[in-house]
């Protein structure tokens, strides 16, 4: 091997994992069916622009030519715009041929007549982007939405405008209506995205859904819907308008269908073809619900059923459901994701196996599309929902075999040929002889997501908190004067009053209780009837409650003092209604009354405060700084950081995750509120809210009609836990997230991730091709299972059958591994002939993983792609010479020289001597990379183990029982504390808050414990127990001992550091009751002896080395302000230093007669003391003048002074302690006088 080879296999192996020589290349055939090029997985035609689009009672015509038009809806608003391409191209890669969407007017009118078209608003670039990509699109302007949006789609602004009436023949709804819709068409024609003017628009809809709400509006109804095909058909467009759910469209309105099904739709007449513009393809879920699914097999079998009874175009609602950013979840109640269980997830990924099963159905649709759209039909019914329909065209039959039977197969003669369908599919035959596809027989792959640890960040686990409480407002003459309030003397709606600018709405007022009132009883009642959705309650500026729901009755029992009280109740709105008739006049807010009621002699006493005089408030203090970009003019704290507090606004910063999968934050242990990154806003966040325990199907059954009520899960969990951050949202340095905590949470547990493929598996059948295929850059890193023959059990619990082809897993090894997509044929061609099955179809289960593929499967990705890319960086990451990775040169020595000449021995020596060295090299490259990868891995799942202990231990302080025993003391409460204290801040060298707080807590049961009279609770008597309590004892107080020390240095080396005041005491405090027999309080005359050995061992751990007491309070006495610059001693600051005043001299109080001799529990101890203590400048000054007896003592100065043996270090001690010492001094030992 030459050595530029060497080299770069080098540098590839350690960092780059290039697939180590399994590179492959896909013949042309399957790199077509990969990327659904027209050869293989075609459109019926090449896109070309639709200048002229018409329609037939057979098919919308572009150019002249009948379609099949498949379609897929992508809300734009629901993404950004960087998302928007790659989300295009895998929906047409998916095999559509059009894009869908609405056009949001509160979006982009939020404000009269203040529009908005940036970002991802831009309707147009939206629009141009579905061109560029060649692709259809069909705008529907409604300007009504339903689509879960907030308030349908309209502006809450609209509501306010006098005499209106919405959706009805009203003028001023009417006019509105107009003026929006032809600014959209007028806004589209200008940029020629019409398909008349060459642009990709062949459909526009007008109004939507109307048809099923017309009855609540009368003949009102019909005068308006006559009006908006009116308006419609005269802005000229160039292309037809439809009307879904509308039967009776007006002409030239063209009517659709909307649902699960749409087989049995029939179009208003036989000149219109038969439309369905949302099929869909999940469900939508609100807080508090199970997560719905629709399976693949579902979709497939609603669409192939619509195409065998003559439909020609179908959209998928939604094909991409994406994310309810900001304020625009409707509802209400809908959560702030969209996911709709689409063939694109959320963060766009593909969802597996409903985007590859539909896509071999488009495919196979679209090679039909001429038989489809002009042949003759022919259905024969079987009964029992059973049917056989045939296209004839030109000579050419093409089958559809429909099963709607939900129990029970279909066997069928053809043409000579036998087919079984199973219950609740269809089979498609283009030929009449040869099923290709049915809807049952999944044969694409199910793509199992992970979510993986960013390793963007040093400590993944614990971001750095800042926080503000929000200042809440309540009555008073200040407030009163503001812009932002007005009062009035009733309840008003909260459309009315905020435009929707806020969720958050202030109702306050002041009434007076007076001496003799039955109101100062114990059992008075404040009630407050609401329409919701959420409702906080403060009296006298105290929060009393907190409620959700959708109408609801607030009810507590309050006590009142005399005099002027205040009630602030604060409504706030989680998405306004958004479907119905009249939803528009759906109140929200506190509309009362708001009473207050008591008993006087059995007599029900009522107070009215509904009429009282209101003061009005949009809006949070917090809102109006704008808070949420991270800055706000009061300060932000970092100590003694709140948890289960309402109305705190936190922040933290993170770096963004390596690579390019999408991004989502952990909310778990937060209550409700908003989150935003860099300013961006996220959507509303609410994990505390559970779907409740029943409901949920095990196994999900395709068979049957689905509803939403079908196939649920996630029952006991948290409605949405994660909350996607996008890419373009996010800085290549420093990003900023901001939390505002309506309800009160715990930030601790936040953290980020990224959401790949981690797993693939897939059941295929034998005839047809398997596609297989990982995300981003990441390879088939693993063949976990596969068989051709009859694999028994499903994706995730594959097992080998009585039919199996032994060469399987080597066959799809070959294949697949290493790459990052391959195609694997289901043929006896490919595995070898099977005699068993004989005459029976035979299947192949395949289960994969997906990961880094080579030396460096994790963290290796990682270097790869941010820091190590170069060999310059390599060479010095693993220390080696800094030639040893450089390119070679152009000129390497030869055999033959130049001149033909033979290689001087000399230079084939030098040439040896090099490739030798270069082989030792990449060894040493190779074992290092293995090395970094192994201490990586143990040290991440350490620090895993132990976040995750903290979790559970957390948990068990919370809910643990008051009574607990000694034991439980030592083995749950103290074993798992030290273990993830050593590891999540001893290691790291700093300590964070939750740490403080986990620390204290455990300080304090400690301290319960060992003041305890019951030897049965009390820790101490386990160091007079059994040998293993003995020693376990032992073990735990020393690591005790330790973490107090270093607990003493964090508190002494931090310059704001109030938060480590109350912990600092604790750990002071323990470590002095543990050393003082005097403070055991189990101790009795049969185990005095065994106790007293027990505190002598750990005196003498504390006045050693190992115990690191003596430095840190070395380290602590030196922070301590000199006299000059101190005004006076604090509480806190005198109680910490006396305590470590004492433990300094604990050593030397230890029980011994003899003072000319030094006991070994003591020397170690002086020895410290002098080094540590005794130099520090200004001791005398520094330590309060109560506490300067205790070092004058005897018992502690004769010991320093006989370690202190040569004369000049005396004196050098003398002359900065004379005014303390020089007594002491002249009685020990003769030595010269000290002088200043």
């Amino acid at each position: 091997m030459e050595l530029h080879s060497k080299f770069i296999f080098l540098t590839s192996i350690l960092f780059f994992n290039l697939g180590l020589g399994l590179s492959f290349h896909y013949d042309r055939r399957a790199l077509s069916m990969i990327n659904g090029s027209s050869s293989i997985i075609p459109q019926s035609d090449p896109f070309q622009p639709a200048i002229d689009v018409g329609y037939d009672g057979r098919a919308l015509t572009i150019n002249g030519k009948r379609r099949v038009i498949l379609s897929g809806s992508i809300h734009y608003p629901r993404s950004t715009p960087q998302m928007w391409t790659s989300l295009i191209r895998k929906a047409k890669e998916g095999g559509l041929d059009a894009i869908e969407t609405y056009v949001f007017w509160n979006a982009h009118e939020p404000q009269y007549r203040q529009y908005d078209f940036t970002g991802n608003l831009d309707l147009v670039a939206f629009l141009k982007t579905i061109q560029n990509e060649g692709l259809y699109a069909i705008l529907r302007i409604g300007p009504y939405v339903c689509a879960e949006w907030n308030y349908g789609g309209f502006p809450v602004w609209l509501h306010n405008l006098p005499d209106i009436k919405f959706r009805t023949n009203n003028w001023v709804f009417e006019q509105e209506m107009k003026v929006f819709t032809v600014k959209i068409v007028d806004m589209v024609k200008h940029e020629k995205l019409f398909a008349s003017q060459g642009g990709p628009i062949i459909l526009a809809q007008i109004e939507n859904e109307y048809g099923n709400v017309m009855g609540s509006y009368g003949e009102d109804g019909k005068k308006y819907i006559q009006w908006c095909a009116d308006m419609a058909q005269s802005m000229k467009t160039g292309v037809p308008w439809i009307m879904c759910q509308q039967d009776n469209a007006p002409d030239p309105m063209l009517n659709t269908c909307n649902g699960w099904y749409c087989d049995g739709f029939k179009p208003k007449n036989n000149q219109i073809p038969k439309m369905w513009t949302e099929n869909w393809t999940g469900w939508f879920t609100k807080w508090g619900d199970k997560e719905p699914h629709r399976t693949a097999e579902d979709v497939a079998f609603a669409v192939a059923r619509f195409f065998q009874f003559g439909g020609t175009m179908q959209n998928y609602y939604m094909y991409h459901g994406g994310t309810n950013f900001g304020r625009t979840a409707g509802g209400p109640y809908i959560t702030t994701s969209y996911d709709y269980d689409a063939p694109l997830d959320e963060y766009g990924n593909l969802n597996q196996p409903k985007w590859g099963h539909l896509k071999a159905l488009h495919y196979h649709l679209h090679e039909m599309e001429q038989v489809l759209t002009h042949g003759d039909v022919q259905t024969t019914d079987y009964g029992n929902l059973m049917s056989v329909t045939n296209y004839t065209y030109n000579g050419r039959s093409s089958c559809f075999l429909g099963n709607a039977n939900n129990g029970k197969d279909f066997y069928v003669t053809l043409l000579g040929n036998n087919f079984t369908v199973p219950a609740w599919s269809v089979s498609i035959l283009p030929d009449c002889k040869t099923e290709i596809y049915n809807t049952a027989k999944v044969n694409a792959q199910t793509s199992i997501m992970v979510k993986k640890e960013t390793e963007a960040e040093e400590e993944p686990y614990s971001l750095e908190w800042q926080w503000r409480a929000e200042e809440l407002d309540h009555w008073n003459a200040k407030l009163n004067m503001k812009k932002t309030t007005f009062m009035v003397n009733k309840l008003m709606e909260q459309k009315a009053v905020t435009n929707d600018t806020s969720d958050f709405l202030y109702y306050m007022t002041k009434f007076p209780v007076y001496t003799k009132d039955p109101f100062t009883r114990p059992n008075t009642t404040l009630s407050v009837q609401t329409t919701g959705h959420v409702l906080h309650v403060y009296l006298n500026e105290k929060h009393i409650g907190t409620q959700s729901g959708y109408q609801f009755t607030y009810e507590n029992n309050v006590q009142l003092p005399r005099g002027m009280n205040t009630l602030t109740l604060i409504s706030a709105t989680v998405g306004l209604a958004n479907y119905g008739g009249n939803f528009d006049t759906v109140d929200t807010g506190i509309l009362g009354p708001v009473k207050l009621t008591s008993k006087l002699n059995n007599d029900l006493i009522v107070k009215d405060l509904s009429t009282n005089k209101w003061l009005y408030k949009v809006g949070l203090n917090g809102e109006e700084e704008q808070l949420y970009n991270g800055g706000g003019i009061s300060k932000w704290h970092t100590d003694n950081l709140p948890i289960k507090r309402e109305f705190i606004w936190y922040k933290t910063t993170f770096k963004a995750p390596l690579g390019e999968d999408p991004v989502v934050v952990d909310l778990l242990g937060m209550g409700k509120g908003t989150a935003w990154v860099n300013g961006q806003s996220l959507g509303r966040y609410w994990p505390s809210n559970l779907a409740s325990m029943g409901g949920c199907d095990a196994t999900c059954d395709y068979r049957g009609a689905y509803t939403d009520k079908k196939c649920l899960y996630n029952c006991g969990n948290p409605t949405q836990r994660w909350y996607h951050v996008p890419r373009s949202f996010l800085r290549d340095g420093e990003n900023t997230l901001v939390l505002l905590e309506e309800f009160g949470g715990n930030p601790s547990n936040i953290n980020f991730k990224t959401i790949t493929v981690g797993k693939i598996c897939a059941h295929s059948y034998e005839g047809h091709r398997l596609e297989l295929q990982c995300q981003g850059d990441r390879k088939i890193s693993r063949i976990r299972f596969a068989s051709f023959g009859n694999p028994a059990g499903n994706c995730g619990s594959f097992d080998i059958g009585e039919c199996h082809s032994s060469m399987s897993k080597h066959i799809v090894q070959k294949l697949c591994l290493g790459k990052n997509r391959c195609i694997i044929h289901v043929t006896q061609k490919t595995f070898g002939t099977l005699h068993c099955l004989s005459g029976e179809a035979r299947t192949k289960g395949v289960a994969a993983g997906c990961g880094c593929f080579g030396l460096l499967h994790h963290k290796g990705c990682a270097l790869r792609e941010s820091k190590l890319q170069s060999p310059k960086h390599i060479s010095k990451f693993l220390n080696l010479p800094q030639n040893s990775m450089e390119e070679p040169r152009k000129h390497q020595v030869s055999l033959r020289g130049a001149s033909a000449k033979e290689i001087t021995r000399d230079a084939l020596l030098e040439k040896v001597s090099h490739e030798r060295e270069l082989r030792h090299f990449t060894r040493r490259a190779t074992a290092a990379a293995l090395f970094i990868q192994r201490v990586w891995r143990r040290c991440y799942a350490t620090k895993k183990a132990a976040w995750q202990l903290r979790e559970e231990w957390e948990l068990l302080l919370t809910h643990g029982s008051d009574s607990i025993s000694k034991s439980q003391i030592s083995l749950c409460v103290l074993r798992p504390f030290l273990f993830f204290t050593e590891h999540l801040s001893l290691k790291q060298q700093k300590f964070q808050a939750r740490s403080i707080s986990c620390t204290r807590n455990c300080f304090m049961s400690l301290l319960e414990s060992i003041t305890s009279v019951d030897p049965n609770k009390n820790f101490s008597s386990l160091a007079t127990g059994t040998n293993e309590e003995r020693r376990v004892w032992v073990y735990q107080t020393r690591k005790l001992i330790t973490l107090c020390s270093f607990i003493l240095e964090v508190y002494g080396s931090s310059s704001e550091s109030k938060d480590m005041i109350g912990v600092t005491s604790l750990a002071l405090r323990l470590v002095i009751i543990l050393s003082d027999l005097k403070g055991w309080r189990c101790i009795s005359d049969q185990n005095r002896q065994c106790a007293h050995r027990a505190v002598q061992d750990l005196i003498r751990f504390i006045g050693s080395r190992e115990s690191g007491v003596y430095k840190a309070i070395g380290k602590y006495i030196s922070t301590l302000v000199p006299p000059s610059e101190r005004q006076s001693w604090t509480d806190d600051d005198f109680l910490i230093t006396a305590s470590v005043i004492t433990l300094a001299l604990r050593p030397f109080h230890v029980v011994n007669e003899d003072l000319e001799d030094v006991t070994p529990v003591m020397q170690s101890s002086v020895e410290l003391y002098c080094m540590f203590i005794l130099p520090i400048p200004w001791l005398v000054q520094r330590i309060p003048a109560l506490l300067l007896p205790a070092l004058r003592h005897t018992t502690v100065l004769i010991p320093c002074f006989m370690t202190l043996q040569v004369r000049n270090i005396i004196y050098f001690v003398c002359r900065n302690f004379w005014g303390m010492f020089i007594q002491s001094c002249s009685s020990v030992h003769p030595v010269p006088r000290c002088h200043t």
